[in-house]
């Protein structure tokens, strides 16, 4: 057969599209996966996805979640819910506040007893009837409720035993400021 007749070879299939783990990170498989699932981000709620797979992994280890009980607050597409899932977490409850990823959330995760899912904004939420006590909260915390869910947490029983969240640079820095220079979130974090 001449070569000009000979239909193209299939395309590779692209397991970024469909799956989502370290090996496939990075902002254009992410971008990929949201394209092929029709979920794109919703800026009123600041949404933003973990891309770094080595990023991923540090929050893992560092969580430790292996027999924990944990809640995660704006779980987005399930990245880091999955890794905490495979890492052996007791429970992971998840809080998401965007129907269409609380949805893609339920097809991921629903058939795994450990994954327990409220659709609900966090911050109008009865905290201790969402968890299995003791827990961490382990989160990539979307921009505009880091300050809000921290006086959450820390303000109301029961109190995360463990706090491993992926933070704002600036809000980092102002938990963590020196004294003689202490922010009010700094304050209150150390109180």
């Amino acid at each position: 057969m001449p070569e000009a007749d000979r239909a193209p070879a299939p395309e590779a299939p692209d397991p970024g599209a469909d799956v989502l783990d370290a090996r496939y990170l990075g902002a254009e498989g992410v971008e990929r996966y949201l394209r092929r699932h029709g979920l794109g981000a919703t800026k009123r709620y600041s949404q933003n996805h973990l891309v770094d797979s080595e990023v991923l992994e540090a929050i893992v280890e560092v969580s430790a979640p292996q027999g924990r009980s944990i809640l995660e607050i704006g779980p987005g597409i399930g990245i880091l819910t999955g890794a905490l899932l495979s890492a052996g977490a007791a429970r992971v409850s998840a809080v998401e506040v965007d129907r269409r990823l609380a949805g893609h959330l339920r097809e991921r995760f629903g058939s795994d007893p450990r994954f327990v899912l409220t659709e609900t904004d966090v911050l109008d939420a009865d905290v201790a009837s969402l968890v299995e006590r003791p827990y961490d909260l382990v989160a990539n915390l979307p921009y505009h409720i880091t300050s809000p869910v921290l006086h959450q947490a820390l303000g109301q029983e029961p109190r995360p035993e463990r706090f491993v969240l992926m933070l704002q640079r600036e809000v980092a820095e102002r938990i963590t400021s020196p004294p003689g220079a202490l922010s009010y979130l700094s304050v209150f974090v150390q109180y």
